[in-house]
C-alpha cells in the first residue's frame, strides 16, 4: 500500500518542454556558438542546469544558467499544467496520501515557475536540486523527501518522466510510475509500471487498472 506519492515537476506536473528546450537552444547558440536542433535536446529534460551545461563542456555555467532561467520565465505562457493533474492531487489529498515533489529545478526556478499554477499547497514537502549534495539521478533527494514524510521507500510511489527519475527511484528502491503524458515512449523498456494520464495514478492506488 502506498501512503505517499512523490512527483517530478517538468514533464510530470507541468508541460515545460517547449519553453525549456527552445530557451536552452537560444542560450547555447547566442552565448557559446553551439547550434543544436530543439528535437535533439530532449535528453536535457530532468537534468539540473549544471548537468546540462557541463554536458556541452561549459564549466563556468552560471551566466548561461541565469540566461536560461530568464528565458523560461519569459515564456510562462507556453507552460501549462497537464490535464488531470489538479483532479488527481485533489483525490490524493482527500485520500490522506502524503505528497511531495523531487525536482531538478533549483529552489528559485521552482518557486518562480510554480507560483503561477496554484498547486504548491497540495504538497507536504519539496526537495530541489540545490538543497542536496547529489541531485537526481542520485537517490539522495528522493530519500530526503521520504524521510520528511516519515514514510519508507516501500510505502512510496514516485511519478516521473525521464531516465533520471527512473534511476533515482531504482537507486532508492522506490516503486516508479512512468508518466507517459510527458515521457518518451522509449523509456517503457526501463519500467514495469506506466501511466497514460494523471488519473491513472488513482486507478493504480486502488488496483482498479494497469
Amino acid at each position: 500500500m502506498y501512503n505517499a506519492v512523490v512527483f517530478d515537476v517538468d514533464g510530470t506536473l507541468l508541460d515545460t518542454e517547449k519553453a525549456a528546450l527552445s530557451g536552452l537552444q537560444a542560450v547555447l547558440e547566442q552565448l557559446h556558438g553551439i547550434k543544436v536542433a530543439v528535437e535533439d535536446l530532449g535528453f536535457c529534460m530532468g537534468m539540473t542546469g549544471q548537468q546540462v551545461f557541463e554536458h556541452f563542456g561549459i564549466k563556468d555555467y552560471q551566466r548561461s544558467y541565469e540566461a536560461w532561467v530568464d528565458s523560461i520565465q519569459a515564456s510562462l505562457d507556453r507552460i501549462r499544467l497537464f490535464d488531470g493533474i489538479r483532479e488527481t492531487l485533489d483525490f490524493l489529498k482527500g485520500a490522506d496520501k502524503k505528497l511531495a515533489i523531487v525536482t531538478s529545478k533549483t529552489r528559485r526556478e521552482f518557486e518562480e515557475t510554480m507560483a503561477h499554477f496554484g498547486i504548491v499547497q497540495y504538497f507536504d514537502t519539496v526537495v530541489c536540486s540545490d538543497e542536496v549534495e547529489r541531485p537526481k539521478p542520485d537517490k539522495e533527494p528522493l530519500l530526503k523527501a521520504i524521510q520528511f514524510l516519515q514514510e519508507e521507500p516501500e510505502s512510496t510511489l514516485y511519478i516521473g518522466d525521464t531516465l533520471q527519475d527512473i534511476r533515482c527511484a531504482k537507486s532508492a528502491q522506490v516503486d516508479f510510475g512512468l508518466a507517459l503524458w510527458g515521457a518518451n515512449r522509449e523509456l517503457l523498456q526501463h519500467c514495469s509500471t506506466w501511466l497514460c494520464n494523471p488519473t491513472d495514478i488513482i486507478c493504480l492506488l486502488h488496483n482498479e487498472c494497469l
